[in-house]
C-alpha cells in the first residue's frame, strides 16, 4: 500500500512541477509580449486618415510637417499653426531626445479627433483632416509648454 501512495506522491510532484514550468513559461511570454519593442509608439488616432506612427526616423509623407523640437511644435514658416487645403495632411516628427504627443483638444464639427501617442526621437505621425474647420491639438507629456497650436482646414 506504501508503493502506491509513494508513486501517487512521486506522479503527483511531476504533475505540480510540469504546471509550474510551463505556467512559468506562460507568464514570460504574455510579459514579452507586452514588452516588445515593435508595438505602435505613434500612429492610431481617433479617425481620419492618419497614416499611423512611425518610429523609424526621417520625414512623415505629409503635405506639411511640423518639427517636435525644443518642447515645442515648430510648423513650417515659424509658430505652431498650419493651414492646409481639404484633402491634404499634416505629419508630426519628433526632433526632441524626450518623447511627445500631437493630440487633438477642439475638433470643429462632425471632424475626427487625433492623437500620435507616444513618439519618441524620429517617431511620425500623420492626420488627414476629414472636414473643413479648426482643429486645436497640444502634446500630453508636456501641456502647460506645447499647446494652442492649431491646424486650419480651408
Amino acid at each position: 500500500m506504501s508503493k502506491i501512495s509513494s508513486e501517487s506522491s512521486a506522479e503527483s510532484s511531476v504533475d505540480r512541477r510540469t504546471f509550474l514550468v510551463f505556467a512559468g513559461l506562460g507568464g514570460a511570454a504574455v510579459f514579452l509580449v507586452g514588452c516588445g519593442g515593435d508595438g505602435p509608439t505613434g500612429g492610431g488616432g481617433d479617425g481620419g486618415d492618419d497614416g499611423g506612427g512611425d518610429d523609424g526616423g526621417g520625414e512623415p509623407d505629409a503635405d506639411v510637417v511640423v518639427e517636435m523640437e525644443n518642447i515645442a511644435f515648430n510648423a513650417p514658416g515659424g509658430g505652431d499653426d498650419v493651414t492646409i487645403q481639404l484633402g491634404q495632411t499634416v505629419g508630426w516628427v519628433n526632433r526632441d531626445n524626450v518623447q511627445h504627443t500631437a493630440t487633438s483638444s477642439q475638433v470643429p464639427g462632425g471632424g475626427n479627433a487625433f492623437d500620435s501617442g507616444l513618439l519618441s526621437n524620429a517617431g511620425t505621425f500623420v492626420f488627414e483632416p476629414n472636414v473643413r474647420g479648426t482643429w486645436v491639438y497640444f502634446c500630453e507629456v508636456h501641456p502647460n509648454d506645447m499647446v494652442g497650436a492649431t491646424i486650419v482646414v480651408q
